[in-house]
C-alpha cells in the first residue's frame, strides 16, 4: 500500500503515513476517486479536473489531522479578524516610559531657601510673638525719631520739629536717649535670635534690657512734659493783674504734638509689652 500523499510503501494496517503523517485514504485500494468523481493515482496530490486535494472527499484536511498545526489565513481574511489579545509593540521597537526616564532624569526640586532669604527665613522660625512685636516695634520708633514731633505756633507762624531738631535745635540732649535704646532694644532682640550659643541667664538678661528699652522712654517723655508744664505755670504765676494766666495760656497753646511724638509713645510701649509677653511665654515653656 503506498501513502496518497507523500508516495511512501504503508502496511495495510496503519491508519496515519509514518513519513508524512497524513491519514491514509483507504486499506487496500491504491486509487482514490475526488469529490468531483475523477480517479486518481495515490501519487497525486491535486485532482486534475478540480484542483481539490486528493484526500478532500475521504479524509479530513490536514490541518485538522491530529498533531497538525492550524494553517495560517491568507491576508485578504486577516485584516477582518480580531485578535484574542490587545497587541502590544515589542519594546526594543517601541521603548517604554521608564526607557525615556533613564535618558532624562528628572532634576531634583532644591526646596531650601536661597542664601538671601535664609535670614528672614530663620526669624520668622526662630522669634516668638513677643520679639516680632519689639523689634517691630523698635524700629518703627527710630523711623519716627525723624518725624514731627511739636509744632509751635505765633499769630500765624507755624514750625515742626523733630526728635533729631529737639535734640540739637532746642538744647534736649536726653532726647537723643530715646534713639539709642530703641536701637539697643532692636539689637537685644537680633542676639537674641541669631545667637548660636547663649546661656538662659544672658538671654532673661537681654530680654529685661529690652524692656527697659521700652519704658525709658515713657519715662523721658513723661519728664518733658512735667518739665513744659512747670514752665507754663511759672509763666502764669509770674505777672500779676490776670497778665501771667493769659501768657502761660497762649503759650500751651501754641505748642500741639504731632503724629511722631505720639506714635514714639505708643511704640516705646508696645516694645515693652513685647519683651514682657516673651518674658512671660518663656516662663511657660519652662515650667
Amino acid at each position: 500500500m503506498v501513502c496518497n500523499h507523500c508516495g511512501a510503501a504503508l502496511d495495510g494496517q496503519v491508519k496515519f503515513c509514518g513519513s508524512c503523517g497524513q491519514a491514509v485514504i483507504g486499506t487496500s485500494s491504491l486509487t482514490s476517486r475526488c469529490a468531483c468523481g475523477v480517479e486518481l493515482n495515490p501519487n497525486m496530490k491535486f485532482c486534475v479536473s478540480c484542483g481539490r486535494p486528493s484526500s478532500a472527499s475521504q479524509a479530513l484536511p490536514p490541518a485538522f489531522a491530529p498533531g497538525a498545526k492550524p494553517l495560517p489565513l491568507p491576508p485578504s481574511q486577516m485584516m477582518f479578524q480580531t485578535p484574542s489579545q490587545p497587541f502590544s509593540p515589542p519594546s526594543a521597537i517601541y521603548p517604554t516610559e521608564d526607557y525615556y526616564s533613564s535618558l532624562h532624569p528628572p532634576s531634583p526640586v532644591n526646596h531650601q531657601p536661597t542664601s538671601g532669604s535664609q535670614p528672614l527665613t530663620e526669624l520668622k522660625e526662630q522669634s516668638s510673638a513677643g520679639q516680632k512685636i519689639s523689634l517691630s516695634a523698635a524700629i518703627i520708633g527710630v523711623i519716627c525719631f525723624f518725624l514731627p514731633w511739636v509744632e509751635v505756633s505765633c499769630v500765624g507762624w507755624r514750625k515742626s520739629a523733630s526728635g533729631l531738631q529737639l535734640a540739637t535745635d532746642m538744647e534736649l540732649p536726653e532726647i537723643w536717649v530715646v534713639l539709642l535704646v530703641l536701637l539697643a532694644a532692636a539689637a537685644f532682640i537680633l542676639v537674641q535670635l541669631f545667637a548660636k550659643t547663649l546661656s538662659e541667664t544672658t538671654a532673661k538678661l537681654l530680654n529685661i534690657g529690652v524692656i527697659g528699652a521700652g519704658l525709658l522712654p515713657l519715662l523721658i517723655f513723661l519728664y518733658e512734659y512735667t518739665r513744659f508744664s512747670n514752665e507754663v505755670s511759672k509763666v502764669k504765676n509770674s505777672a500779676p493783674f490776670g497778665m501771667g494766666q493769659l501768657l502761660g495760656g497762649a503759650i500751651e497753646n501754641s505748642v500741639s504734638y504731632q503724629f511722631g511724638g505720639i506714635l514714639s509713645v505708643i511704640v516705646s510701649v508696645a516694645v515693652a509689652l513685647g519683651g514682657a509677653l516673651h518674658l512671660l511665654n518663656k516662663r511657660k515653656r519652662n515650667k
